[in-house]
């Protein structure tokens, strides 16, 4: 695993396979009390079934941002928070190799306040 504290997000790189960005949570410009959007930028290498999964600390998924088939590519999917409550939350990203082969789980934690 391979962290990169200069872009202030996390960088993982798994057997030269998926490559997986978290960039860090951003404040809303326009309301400090409309929440703040958490920001997923990824990036797979093969044609993979890409999952990302918001669970609250209970273990509850609350919400599940992507769950479909991707080509090789960059993505990147936004989550508003204004809706959730503040506490402390874990996402869940899960990239399986279509073809076979590869796999990725990564689970990390962070906090809404």
């Amino acid at each position: 695993m391979i962290t990169d504290r200069r872009k202030q997000g996390y960088v993982v790189v798994i057997a030269a396979v998926i490559a997986m960005v978290l960039s860090s949570c951003r404040s809303s410009p326009v309301s400090p009390s409309s929440g703040a959007d958490m920001n997923f930028s990824y990036h797979i290498l093969y044609r993979s079934h890409v999952t990302i999964k918001v669970d609250n600390s209970y273990g509850t998924t609350v919400l599940t941002l992507v769950d479909t088939i991707q080509d090789a590519g960059r993505y990147s999917v936004t989550w508003s928070t204004a809706a959730y409550p503040s506490g402390i939350y874990f996402y869940t990203f899960r990239a399986i190799r279509e073809s076979g082969g590869a796999e990725m789980d990564l689970t990390k934690k962070f906090i809404v306040g």
